[in-house]
């Protein structure tokens, strides 16, 4: 078993010119008919195209706060919208920080894990019977995994 310093490390130095990191966020949060997971879009600040591209975002613009697939999230819970805009918290931390890090160093560096966002990366991830990726709350297999399971 690997002791923590074996495990490898992402550090950042921040210029001390940064300062605090301060943002403030407004988002529509769509709640969609289950089984599908809400949509909540950053309004403002809006993200740039860049953005869009490399930080966790869906082609529709919506933000990707979680993978689908590992069943972090379900309607099944009593809260389930509470929970849902806790992980968006935790997104919008993320965010904030890879915008941070974008303008000082130009490229955004994304706190924590990831995963891949292709297309090929997410389908080599997904077991058939779990959520697919796309939000529908369908399993994979009755959505876009229908010729792959």
């Amino acid at each position: 078993m690997a002791s923590p310093d074996d495990r490898p490390h992402k550090r950042s130095v921040l210029p001390a010119s940064a300062g605090l990191m301060e943002a403030t966020f407004l988002l529509e949060a769509t709640y969609m008919e289950p089984p599908a997971h809400p949509r909540v879009e950053l309004l403002r600040p809006r993200p740039s195209p860049e953005a869009v591209r490399e930080a966790h975002f869906y082609k529709d613009g919506s933000i990707c706060p979680l993978y689908p697939p590992d069943g972090t999230w379900d309607w099944s819970r009593p809260d389930s919208m509470a929970e849902y805009l806790d992980t968006v918290a935790i997104w919008l931390a993320k965010y904030a920080y890879w915008e941070f890090t974008r303008r000082h160093y130009g490229k955004g560096i994304w706190v924590g894990s990831a995963i891949p966002h292709g297309k090929l990366g997410l389908l080599s991830r997904i077991p058939c019977d779990s959520q697919c990726y796309c939000r529908s709350g369908l399993k994979f297999r009755e959505c876009h995994g229908r010729d792959l399971c």
